[in-house]
């Protein structure tokens, strides 16, 4: 099948109701769903999405961990042309608050009176019925919604209709609701499926957070494209994950690298069967080299994915795979095919290999723009040479062969006398030494007789559990792979790493 025959997500929905009803779509615990059995559910919540909202096409709010619930009302709002809004359950109220008082969704969706946050947020609003998956007193029970009939009302969808509003996650800012539209969801299902070499024999394991953009973006619509199963579960774990794959024969498993440093060392990971597993991708964070050697020692059957891409971008951009995964472990890869990146100096130069840049793409990689906020998007696209391309305010630098590499935020370059130092580097150096379990660097500002370097390069380090470590090891180490100006000047030993709800490292709040 490919996926420019078809213009809409619905299409990829019904041409797989269509040519395999009886195909397993969605697992989720004890509940197996094929095609056929899932629509079936899927037009009886759509009638009960727009008889509880009044509303033909709603927008809703989805406030939940990963479960069958929240495929169903994918797919039930996909029916009916509406908006998924996927929320993380780990904001605070006030961050909600915003994201409903920009989007003001129809209808919110949540998992139980635990919900503080969100529940919160909504504390007082009349404009919009809130919905419980679990009885929940004063809520609408969600399965009063399949009690509405089946007969819900048709709409027509245009490719250039607005699909899902996914936030941003930005660690000192409000979130931002980026607008998929069902043509960029056709472009990211056929990206997503040349990068990580989809097939329809495929079992894909869908442990990636549903509010974040891999698992709708990517993993949902690209099943049905395939007509493929996706195995659904909130554990994060590595034991529940382990019989999860061994009892599915799961194939692929695309997730963060915190969950495969889990895995990879788990006591007991080489007493299952995992042979079944032939793609492993990652994304997210980054992903310590050593991690990359044991995934390849534990799994030599698999392909190893470093994938890259942004809330911004359409779909994944870059990507590492098979044997580059082995030569360039700290590489995100290669553009994708119609992806177009630039890597360009303060001067809007194109920087030539080994020099470090900001990394844009091509005005047609990136959404239309964000949803309430006319005029955001477009404070991050400049003109060169006539193309409008979108800033990232990522570093980054290209080797000889084309292979990108991501060197820290602008924001986290740190000049010492003078010199620029990229976080991100200092960061790998350090992540090097096996009793490191993780590490974070910024700028501080230089003060007494250090004061004329203007900032200094302060680390700090978790250590693997039960290992001692001191600033000297730390520095001795980094001197083995980088310059003395590059050392860090100052260490600070942590039990943990502040991170926001999307699990990335704040660090803003590092003292």
């Amino acid at each position: 099948m490919l996926t420019d025959d078809f213009k809409t997500t619905r299409e990829f929905w019904n041409h797989a109701l269509q040519t395999a009803p009886n195909q397993l779509a969605a697992v989720c615990l004890d509940k197996r769903l094929t095609y056929a059995e899932a629509d079936a559910l899927c037009q009886k919540l759509a009638a009960g999405l727009q008889a509880v909202t009044k509303t033909t096409r709603p927008s809703v709010a989805v406030c939940l961990p990963n479960s069958l619930e929240y495929y169903l009302v994918y797919w039930a709002l996909v029916k009916i042309g509406g908006i998924i809004v996927p929320v993380n359950p780990w904001l605070k109220a006030d961050s909600l608050m915003t994201i409903f008082d920009t989007v003001k969704p129809n209808a919110l969706i949540v998992q139980n009176e635990n919900d503080k946050e969100a529940l919160a947020a909504v504390n007082g609003r009349t404009e919009f019925p809130v919905i419980a998956v679990e009885n929940t007193p004063q809520l609408i029970p969600f399965q009063s919604l399949f009690e509405q009939g089946d007969a819900f009302t048709p709409v027509e969808i245009a490719p250039e209709d607005p699909s899902i509003i996914m936030h941003t996650s930005g660690t000192t800012s409000a979130p931002k609701g980026a607008v998929m539209r069902h043509c960029d969801l056709i472009f990211n299902v056929m990206t997503t499926i040349t990068a990580q070499g989809f097939i329809p024999s495929d079992i894909h394991l869908l442990v990636n957070p549903m509010f974040h953009c891999t698992a709708l973006y990517s993993s949902l619509p690209a099943a049905a494209a395939q007509c493929t199963p996706v195995i659904i579960t909130a554990e994060t774990q590595p034991e529940p994950l382990l019989k999860l794959i061994q009892a599915e024969k799961i194939t692929t498993f695309l997730t963060v690298p915190t969950i495969l440093q889990r895995i990879v060392t788990f006591p007991t990971l080489d007493d299952y069967d995992l042979s079944s597993l032939r793609v492993i991708g990652y994304a997210g964070s980054f992903m310590p080299v050593k991690t990359v050697r044991m995934l390849q020692a534990k799994f030599p059957q698999a392909n190893l994915h470093n994938f890259f891409g942004l809330t911004e971008t359409i779909s994944a951009t870059h990507v590492l795979d098979g044997k580059d995964s082995l030569e360039r472990p700290d590489s995100i890869g290669k553009p994708l095919p119609f992806v177009r990146p630039l890597i360009v100096d303060e001067n809007l130069k194109e920087c030539a290999p080994g020099e470090v840049g900001e990394l844009l793409f091509a005005r047609k990689n990136v959404i239309q723009g964000y949803w309430g906020k006319p005029g955001k998007l477009e404070e991050s696209l400049i003109d060169i040479n006539g193309e409008t391309f979108f800033r990232t305010g990522d570093l980054a630098c290209n080797d000889s062969e084309g292979f990108a590499f991501i060197k820290g935020r602008k924001k986290d370059m740190i000049i010492v006398g003078g010199e620029n130092v990229f976080a991100a580097e200092v960061e790998a150096a350090i992540m090097l030494l096996d009793s490191v379990k993780e590490a974070a660097v910024k700028g501080v500002p230089a003060t007494g007789i250090r004061e004329s370097l203007g900032e200094l390069i302060k680390a700090y380090v978790v250590p693997e559990p039960g290992v001692k470590l001191t600033e000297a090891d730390i520095r001795r180490h980094c001197f083995k792979t980088l310059p003395s100006y590059k050392i860090p000047h100052i260490v600070q030993f942590m039990d943990a790493l502040p991170r926001n709800p999307a699990g990335k490292i704040q660090k803003n709040l590092l003292p």
